[in-house]
């Protein structure tokens, strides 16, 4: 019984950041999504963050992956390196052969970038007779030329509708990030300039490189680039959890941040949604009704959003941006860090002598002002994670080297 109820409760949330160190503290976890999100966004990664910080390819997308067409770059005994050249991006990919007694195993690798960092991912995994011909196979399944020149086709379309998606929010959303960012740096500067030893490594860092990007010409998103690096020094100096034992501020800091982001990015999520294709919508409410069907805890009905679709939804996203501005605008007047200012007196209501007229018998009733409510959207509701299976045949020998080639591998050689 005591272990039923034990699998019943909830699970602490962790999230995992760059250098492998765990978050549970949930303001922590927040913040630090939007920096991937932001990572996303600027890279135009196809892939997304899951429930512990982990990127995953997406299952829809990994078959447009397999069948994009590809040209062979470089040809080694074991390794294939190819790349697809789309419309908005050229993306890099690695075929990795191995051979299990008499079956060969071929694994696609799809590479992007980050900044410095280089992502690999798991796309899909070919297993067949390891006979001459065995790699001409492979580069048909995972269409690789060894020349072309279009790359132009339906698998190609579909990855450069989502990266021409990530485009348009990425410039919708990057002014409300930099303003943000700017309060979230200056917040952090005083923060770390009266901490401890940790704080005062990382401010004799962040602070020459504040004064440094100061004097650059070019200023266009400034601030998100020094909350970025801001990241990594505290990464690299012990990382978020010890940040937060020295100077316990911090978690609420964060807060000027990721509330005003967060709250744009529900409005804008939401409307992005009423302006969708009845297409679009129908095959949402499929994935939403097939989601319940297994199991899936979905959220209570609310009121919808009330926005119209089209260039209204443009507007009204425009103007629930102004709005936020100006509201954390004022909210960082009354900020915790600045002490409250005290409250005048209350004036005595002046007493007036009642009228001598004979009151009238009607009672008047005054209608109480009208006010306006903004429905908080409820975001989007994302599909369970899904293991993705390998073929093995049932050889236990064949299922342990597929699982160790299916894990992260480095292809450097």
């Amino acid at each position: 019984m005591k272990k039923d109820e034990a699998q019943k409760r909830p699970q602490k949330p962790m999230w995992t950041v760059e250098g492998g160190e765990v978050l549970e503290n949930g303001d922590l976890i927040e913040y630090y999504k939007l920096h991937r999100l932001d990572e996303k966004y600027e890279n135009k990664l196809l892939g997304e963050y899951n429930a512990e910080g982990k990127y995953v390819l997406p299952e829809e997308i990994k078959m447009p992956l397999v069948k994009v067409k590809k040209r062979l770059t470089e040809k080694q005994e074991d390794v294939i390196v190819c790349q697809s050249e789309l419309k908005h991006k050229t993306i890099e990919f690695k075929i990795k052969f191995w051979k299990v007694e008499n079956e060969g195993v071929a694994s696609l690798y799809m590479i992007e970038h980050a900044g410095e960092s280089e992502i690999v991912s798991f796309v899909a995994q070919y297993i067949g007779q390891a006979e001459e011909g065995f790699v001409e196979k492979v580069k048909k399944a995972f269409s690789v030329f060894n020349d072309i020149e279009d790359f132009s086709d339906e698998f190609a379309e579909t990855i450069d509708k989502l990266i021409e998606e990530m485009s348009r929010k990425y410039d919708e959303r990057c002014f409300v990030v930099e303003l943000q960012s700017e309060y979230f740096v200056m917040e952090m500067l005083e923060l770390l300039k009266d901490g401890g030893l940790m704080c005062q490594r990382i401010y004799e860092k962040f602070s020459a490189l504040y004064e440094q990007q100061k004097g650059l010409i070019n200023k266009g998103q400034m601030f998100t680039r020094l909350r970025h690096e801001l990241d990594k020094m505290i990464i690299a100096e012990g990382g978020f959890n010890e940040l937060v034992k020295e100077n316990p501020k911090f978690i609420k800091t964060t807060l000027v941040f990721t509330k005003p982001v967060k709250e744009y990015d529900r409005i804008s999520e939401r409307l992005d949604a009423l302006s969708q294709p009845k297409e679009v919508k129908k095959a949402a409410a499929a994935k939403k009704k097939a989601a319940a069907a297994k199991g899936a805890k979905l959220p209570k009905p609310k009121a919808p959003y009330q926005a119209k679709a089209g260039k209204d939804a443009k507007k009204a996203k425009d103007k629930a941006k102004d709005d936020i501005m100006l509201k954390y605008k004022e909210e960082k007047k009354k900020d915790a860090f600045e002490t409250p200012k005290a409250e005048p007196p209350k004036k005595e209501p002046v007493k007036q002598e009642p009228a001598q007229e004979k009151p009238r018998e009607d009672e008047v009733k005054v209608a109480p002002k009208s006010t306006f409510a903004m429905f908080a959207s409820r975001g989007i509701i994302k599909g369970e994670e899904q293991e993705v299976s390998i073929w093995t045949k049932g050889n236990p020998t064949r299922k342990l080297f597929v699982a160790q080639a299916s894990d992260e591998i480095n292809l450097s050689r």
